[in-house]
């Protein structure tokens, strides 16, 4: 069996799956990849941002806690792999909603290191501090390698389908692969009931929040 615990394995499952003898590291370094590897990577790219968005506790901090008037600096998490900003309380009442429309991320400079910051802001007004107190959960996207292995091994399979659909176009593979694809992201959904509480994002996008200034 395949493992996706690298790039160049991942690679590979997709590759052999659809038919197609496997790549090397060196067809990988190659800066003019061929077209049909470079395919995949742009596939396993999307999919691992399709999968992460259906809202999963593996990729989403815990609750994080900004006082009044002081300044919401997040780190580790930039613009280009964030999902969206849950307020979950304010002024510690309680709000389950989806916030990704309301806040989002600037690029600050701290004063003391002359360094580059993110911090959380609100989106119509740009300010990065609030007369309330808040607390916000936040989403984000893991690489492939990042991720716990039964979600790479989704990632891997939800890939692997898409390339049968664009390289090969056999609709008896697809299905095939389909099903495979199915039975992976069954398997997700088993590790976040056992080891997580479950979150399903399109939940919380029906209720309405308070006002935060």
């Amino acid at each position: 069996m395949v493992d996706p615990y690298t790039e160049l394995s991942a690679v590979n499952a997709v590759l052999l799956a659809i038919g197609q003898p496997p790549a090397t590291a060196a067809d990988l370094a190659k800066n003019s990849k061929s077209s049909e590897i470079q395919t995949i990577l742009n596939l396993l790219d999307t999919c691992c941002a399709d999968a992460q968005s259906e809202g999963w506790s593996i990729n989403r901090t815990q609750q994080l806690s900004f006082a009044a008037n002081n300044e919401c600096i997040i780190n580790g998490i930039k613009p280009h792999n964030l999902l969206g900003i849950n307020i979950l309380a304010i002024n510690g009442e309680r709000d389950i909603s989806q916030q990704s429309d309301k806040l989002a991320l600037r690029l600050t400079t701290d004063a003391d290191t002359n360094t580059d910051k993110y911090a959380i802001c609100d989106r119509a007004t740009n300010l990065i501090t609030f007369t309330k107190n808040l607390d916000l959960e936040v989403s984000y996207i893991w690489s492939l390698m990042a991720l716990p292995s039964v979600f790479r091994s989704w990632v891997v399979k939800m890939a692997t389908s898409r390339a049968a659909l664009h390289l090969v176009g056999s609709p008896q593979l697809v299905a095939i692969l389909r099903q495979e694809e199915a039975t992976a992201r069954a398997a997700c959904l088993d590790y976040e009931c056992r080891h997580q509480q479950p979150h399903h994002a399109a939940a919380w996008r029906l209720w309405s929040y308070p006002a935060i200034h």
